[in-house]
């Protein structure tokens, strides 16, 4: 019964390494699959090796529309990223600076007047500004989906 016993639970293990060796492999998938990579920055990764791609920055296009390039529906949605992303970092930035702003000008005796409406101003700027983000990280994720999801294995 013991003899039993260890032959199960060896040929248990002997199984156990193959499927761990042959999951080891690396497909042409895994070597093109495109994810994104948040630190530091928001930057494109390929592969299991993690090769930079494509670096996105608020100053710049993005290119990610020619990356997906053989992708229709990653490229539309890379549009929607590229239309986006930018104008939502401005208007949050700008929000941010409005209120940095109000918060200055709070501590002045007498308080100017456009303190009151800088308040709602920067509220708003950064609420569409992150609407705008929003839109734009839905997009990207859909874009890199659809690229991947159109590889050939």
């Amino acid at each position: 019964m013991r003899i039993l016993l260890i032959a199960v639970l060896l040929t248990g293990l002997a199984n156990m390494a193959a499927t761990i060796e042959s999951g080891a492999q690396v497909t042409p998938y895994d070597e093109r699959a495109l994810r994104v990579d948040a630190a530091p920055g928001l930057r494109i990764v390929r592969g299991v090796s993690d090769s930079v791609v494509l670096n996105i920055g608020e100053f710049r296009r993005t290119g990610l529309a020619d990356l997906v390039a053989t992708s229709p529906h990653a490229v539309e949605q890379a549009e929607v990223f590229e239309k986006n992303y930018r104008p939502g970092s401005w208007f949050v930035g700008a929000g941010i600076a409005l209120f940095g702003l109000n918060v200055g000008l709070t501590s002045i005796q007498p308080r100017p007047s456009i303190s009151g409406w800088l308040l709602p101003v920067s509220v708003g700027l950064i609420v569409y500004g992150g609407y705008r983000l929003q839109l734009a990280y839905r997009g990207l994720q859909k874009a890199i989906w659809w690229y991947n999801r159109d590889l050939k294995s």
